[in-house]
């Protein structure tokens, strides 16, 4: 069994597929697992938000947030450039792959949300330095703008993708 998380979107994916169906035995199985995250924009027909206008307005918000802190060239939109990750997998060696959601519920805070954000690829608080402080309190007025209590529950799944050999 070969298993990647939410990490496979900044992989050459079609080299890692190609690389886990070469070391996958007959009947090995790839899994490629998803985690949404607070910034994660409501699909067509998918999430399930208790509030949808909350989600998605802080996701927007908060976006908005880091294009006039950051480059938007370097994060914005990349969801969008890039093929879903079980299209990769389906155009590989492996040929199928099945797309599996299991329900999340997550409530998410401020700090949270912030927290959030120094973990991702972006890391704010690295790139920002003695700035970071700043750039957290404008993420956390635009928030509150929206929620006023900095309190919101997101729904949606987590996708599992799978292909066997």
């Amino acid at each position: 069994m070969v298993v990647i998380g939410s990490a496979f979107q900044w992989m050459n994916r079609p080299v890692v597929a190609a690389k886990a169906h070469e070391l996958l035995e007959h009947e090995g199985l790839f899994a490629v697992l998803g985690n949404p995250t607070p910034l994660t924009q409501i699909q067509p027909g998918g999430d399930r938000l208790d509030r949808p206008e909350v989600g998605t307005a802080v996701a927007a918000a908060v976006a908005a947030v880091q294009d006039r802190w950051f480059d938007s060239t370097e994060h914005s939109d990349w969801a969008r450039r890039l093929s879903r990750p079980e299209e990769v997998i389906r155009a590989s060696k492996f040929g199928v792959a099945t797309l599996l959601s299991v329900p999340t519920r997550q409530e998410w805070d401020i700090p949270s949300l912030v927290g959030f954000l120094c973990s991702t690829s972006l890391r704010p608080d690295q790139v920002l330095g003695s700035r970071f402080q700043e750039f957290a309190d404008e993420v956390e007025q635009t928030v509150l703008s929206i929620e006023p209590t900095g309190h919101w529950v997101y729904e949606n799944s987590v996708e599992v993708i799978l292909a066997r050999r």
